[in-house]
């Protein structure tokens, strides 16, 4: 099964995300405003995913999720949360991040608001206008025995400033990808689990 969604809100610059699940695929285009400039906050929602990826050296299965920003595009906020699956009242879910080509993966957030789902904020920017930059998070099972659980997934694009979306709120954790080109620098928030 394969579905395109676009959403255009302005002209002004661009950032387009690339979401794979077992189910489905999907390119979305976003053409974004400086923060602050609009009611610019939507959610894509009422996805059901499954792991499609099984790490062959822990075991533990995952899904991709990865994004692209072009030096023309607003730094902007992008919330990500699992929720409960259509079979699995509680999934136990944790949204790691890849540190660049070093292929690290590093974990953002394990369980939050007292489940076992994940919640996690991005702030991607550009120094550079030229280039492009891409970036990759996997939303994985925590252990191997949570493999076969199903999750709901939120994606919601925040209207907020670099502050307001990372170090200016202490409660849902945060990485910051601030890039030049292809090349960006990863911080990751106190609380990152």
């Amino acid at each position: 099964m394969s579905r395109m969604i676009r959403v255009n809100v302005a002209l002004s610059a661009f950032a387009a995300l690339l979401l794979v699940a077992s189910s489905g695929h999907a390119a979305i285009t976003w053409n974004l405003q400086p923060p602050g400039t609009g009611a610019w906050d939507w959610t894509l929602s009422g996805e059901n995913w499954t792991y499609n990826i099984t790490d062959p050296v822990t075991g533990i299965a995952s899904a991709l999720w990865s994004g692209i920003a072009w030096g023309p595009a607003a730094g902007h906020c992008i919330e990500l949360a699992t929720l409960p699956g259509s079979g699995t009242q509680n999934p136990d879910t944790r949204i790691w991040i890849q540190q660049g080509a070093s292929g690290v993966w590093k974990s953002i957030n394990d369980d939050f608001g007292g489940t076992l789902q994940s919640k996690a904020r991005l702030w991607v920017s550009m120094t550079s206008k030229v280039g492009s930059l891409e970036y990759y998070l996997k939303i994985a099972a925590y252990a191997a025995p949570e493999n076969t659980q199903d999750f709901a997934l939120t994606e919601t694009r925040r209207d907020l400033s670099q502050a307001a979306c990372t170090t200016g709120q202490t409660t849902i954790p945060w990485a910051s990808i601030v890039g030049n080109g292809s090349v960006f620098t990863l911080t990751l928030s106190p609380n990152a689990s």
